[in-house]
């Protein structure tokens, strides 16, 4: 069962926000929770790339928040 825990998906949820010609984005993110340390691992570091690559294609301003564990 541990096995089938880690590989679980975890997701980022945003929503771009307009206002005229201003837009900011909100990231909503869930880290991954395995191993059940609070150190830097290898899939939470891709995990991270991921985010901020996805934020940087947003363009404008963002907020990135949410359960990084």
């Amino acid at each position: 069962v541990a096995d089938e825990i880690v590989t679980l998906p975890h997701n980022a949820a945003y929503v771009k926000i307009k206002r005229g010609s201003d837009a900011i984005t909100v990231f909503s993110v869930h880290g991954t929770a395995h191993p059940g340390s609070k150190l830097d691992t290898p899939d939470r570091l891709a995990q991270s790339a991921k985010i901020l690559d996805t934020a940087r294609q947003c363009g404008g301003a963002s907020i990135i928040m949410g359960d990084f564990n």
